[in-house]
């Protein structure tokens, strides 16, 4: 049973705060956010607009040491842009035939504003996407192509190396295309382990629900577990070890033991939305179930009329949405009786790469033009989690 799980879990322990994701040039992230209608033009009373601080923060390092810039840029919000890509890529294969790939990428893209590449690994980036002449837009990483994958994507946990390694190894190569970005040109370059690029449409850009951080002690599972571990078992066949106390049971005794947790789970929650809706003489308790009613016209907009007449003591049946009250009161009692809660927390993606690392050498940044003082004096990142902050 061990060797199984170590199995099964394998490609979960693999899975880095890296996995899924895209870095983006700013100007390619500032048209998106335009295209989805998320950017601010004309400024608000206090002189703030998103385009404003982006022309600061694009122009030069000087707004960290003045406080009218600073406190325009301070504004600023720079998320995490949650997309999918879906399109079909026409490809050459042999002289004059062609096959069709249905390209998928599924992806949270984080903009590198130079002064985020406060490290080596976030200059390596950002040096390779402003390549003169030879600029990338994006770089996706290996595990955000789902489906009709370029060859040579970049990995950056590639053969257990390091970020920065891996940079180096797939970055500092030019691309194995061209793009002239005045004609739309894409010219082939021959070199066999160049990083792989290939030319993608904005149109077939979609944006995916976005998840707001937030702490969380168990999550629902519902009849999932139940699923799984029935549709693995089978009825007449034997499992257990050699080992002592641990006899073979049979698939149905197994199938029998999980019913039986269910049914206690089951019992358990029933028990608590009885003791929260009746008392002990099971009389129906009047303002826990108003209080229920009241909440289910707020959340689902059925306007001030409908609330007050709820307030004032008024009956559901009186309104003309009853069927919202019966599938939500359903929804509050299955979520106590029905579904399984575990322990477990949300996992929150972070953008590792330009914001830690290895951090840049003072008299390294002068000379090369970077005049952005490593963030947090060169030491890495850390979460902070006193009171929910990130």
């Amino acid at each position: 049973m061990r060797k199984t799980l170590k199995q099964q879990i394998k490609p979960y322990k693999d899975i880095t705060v890296a996995d899924a994701q895209a870095i983006i040039r700013p100007e390619l992230y500032r048209k998106i956010r335009i295209g989805l209608g998320e950017w601010t033009i004309k400024r608000d009373k206090t002189g703030y607009s998103d385009e404003r601080a982006y022309q600061i923060l694009m122009g030069d390092s000087s707004w960290m040491s003045d406080p009218e810039k600073y406190k325009i840029v301070q504004k600023f919000e720079a998320y995490v842009l949650k997309m999918t890509y879906f399109d079909n890529d026409s490809r050459e294969f042999a002289e004059g035939k062609f096959q069709n790939i249905p390209v998928y990428n599924k992806m949270a893209i984080f903009p590198l504003f130079k002064y985020m590449a406060g490290s080596s690994v976030g200059r390596e980036l950002y040096n390779r996407m402003h390549m003169e002449g030879n600029e990338l837009d994006m770089i996706s990483f290996k595990s955000a192509v789902k489906v009709g994958a370029v060859k040579n994507a970049y990995s950056p946990y590639k053969n257990k190396a390091t970020s920065l390694d891996t940079l180096r190894e797939g970055l500092n190569k030019k691309s194995d295309k061209h793009i002239d970005y005045s004609t739309g040109e894409v010219t082939e370059i021959a070199d066999k382990d160049a990083l792989g690029v290939s030319v993608q449409s904005l149109m077939a850009l979609r944006k995916q629900l976005n998840t707001k951080e937030h702490e969380s002690h168990s999550r629902a599972i519902g009849t999932q577990m139940f699923k799984i571990a029935f549709s693995n078992i089978i009825d007449n066949a034997m499992y257990g070890t050699k080992q002592k106390g641990r006899e073979h049971r049979t698939g149905s005794d197994i199938k029998a033991d999980i019913m039986r947790c269910i049914n206690a789970l089951t019992t358990i929650g029933a028990r608590k939305v009885r003791n929260l809706y009746f008392d002990d003489n099971n009389k129906l308790r009047n303002k826990a179930v108003q209080k229920l009613v009241q909440l289910i016209a707020k959340n689902n907009g059925l306007g001030h009329s409908a609330e007050e007449i709820l307030d004032n003591g008024g009956v559901v049946a009186s309104l003309m949405s009853r069927k919202v009250f019966e599938n939500s009161v359903s929804k509050a009692v299955n979520s106590e009786v029905v579904k399984i809660n575990t322990k477990g927390g949300t996992a929150i993606q972070q953008s590792m790469f330009g914001l830690n690392g290895v951090s840049i050498d003072k008299n390294d940044i002068q000379d090369e033009g970077w005049r952005y003082p490593a963030l947090n004096g060169g030491k890495e990142l850390q979460y902070e989690t006193k009171e929910g902050a990130m």
